[in-house]
């Protein structure tokens, strides 16, 4: 996963014509801090003096201006995680390997150098992801 330092989130912001507000700001600074995806539960968490309304309408900015990407397990459970800097408001340029450790459930964008680009016969594809289980460094 690609990981940013606040200073560099910052400029992502700046980039993006977002303005810097507190809540932009705790969410540049969670996501700078964690080199894995963030579960949507450590979010609110987190984010304890924001409404819900407030945090959703952010992580779906951050998500529509391709700084973040959404991730959602088999279980049913939101992670988000920091996309490459390709990626902007006009779609996810990066396929990639979703990780889901199963001692610890942590989950980790893995960058996959071969291509993962699915040409379905009639079919316009838009988004791929792949999740691969098991036991991550740290666990095994």
């Amino acid at each position: 996963m690609s990981t940013f330092k606040r200073q560099s989130m910052n400029i992502e912001l700046r980039k993006y014509k977002l303005k810097h507000t507190p809540i932009r700001e705790e969410l540049s600074r969670l996501f700078s801090e964690s080199p894995n995806a963030i579960p949507l539960t450590e979010i609110h968490n987190h984010l304890k003096n924001y409404d819900r309304v407030t945090i959703y309408r952010s992580l779906s900015t951050f998500t529509n201006k391709g700084i973040i990407h959404k991730i959602i397990n088999d279980n049913g459970s939101v992670f988000y995680a920091l996309c490459k800097h390709e990626c902007g408001e006009h779609g996810h340029t990066h396929d990639h390997i979703h990780f889901e450790c199963n001692s610890c459930n942590s989950i980790e964008c893995i960058d996959h150098h071969a291509s993962l680009n699915i040409n379905l016969k009639g079919y316009l594809v838009e988004d791929t992801q792949i999740s691969v289980r098991g036991l991550c460094p740290n666990c095994s």
